[in-house]
């Protein structure tokens, strides 16, 4: 039951005082506004539904799209890892290739030395030969 204040607001005068309308029970304009809108809000209601279901759509395309730019990430960076790899490989090949390479040079220049100080050796042995026979004949007739 409504208040009175609110029942005596509906027996106000409203509008310029004049010719008086027809008699009658006044107008209850909440309930008029009511009746009006209710079909407009059932229409929006089966609008919000409709926008539900597309945000609901909406989130489910979302969520598989990151599902597949995810799945595509672990793929880029697993082939990226396989490259590392690769190019790790082939960088070691590169590596000890060029080792081996000094590892010959180092020892073609040893060997190219040792011949040369066996060269020197031979040339210089009859006279270093000649000098220690020199010295043990002198140590010998020096003897007391």
């Amino acid at each position: 039951m409504p208040a009175l204040e609110t029942f005596l607001h509906r027996l106000r005068i409203h509008g310029v005082p004049g010719v008086p309308g027809a008699p009658g029970v006044p107008v209850d304009r909440v309930a008029e506004v009511t009746a009006e809108l209710a079909p407009i809000f059932e229409l929006l209601e089966e609008t919000q539904r409709r926008a539900a279901q597309v945000v609901a759509q909406g989130e489910r395309d979302a969520a598989h799209a990151r599902a597949l730019a995810s799945d595509e990430a672990r793929r880029i960076v697993a082939d990226a890892q396989a490259q590392v790899e690769a190019q790790r490989a082939e960088a070691a090949a590169t590596t000890l290739e060029r080792s081996a390479d000094e590892c010959r040079t180092v020892l073609a220049e040893g060997r190219a030395e040792a011949e040369r100080v066996g060269r020197v050796v031979l040339e210089r042995m009859p006279s270093v030969r000649a000098e220690l026979v020199r010295r043990v004949l002198d140590t010998g007739s020096s003897a007391p």
